[in-house]
């Protein structure tokens, strides 16, 4: 919900908008993901944001991408 409210507000500034996917490093450490579920748990987070973003935005933001710059991972201790 509150994502919602951001992404909102951000689409209304027509300020740019970068992903930031907090704590990665917990779904390998914690919940021991392997690998390829991590991956994936990660691309329908990105998937669900753009999702979101596309329906705000009426189509006119590009679509969130790792490949594009606009999506960045962090980790909560080991990085």
């Amino acid at each position: 919900l509150h994502t919602e409210m951001v992404i909102r507000a951000v689409v209304q500034a027509g300020v740019p908008i970068v992903l930031v996917l907090n704590k990665v490093d917990r779904l390998l450490c914690e919940c021991k993901l392997p690998p390829n579920d991590a991956y994936y748990k990660l691309q329908h987070c990105v998937d669900s944001v753009n999702e979101l973003v596309q329906q705000v935005s009426q189509g006119r933001y590009p679509k969130l991408n790792p490949a594009a710059g606009n999506v960045v991972f962090a980790s909560a201790l080991h990085g």
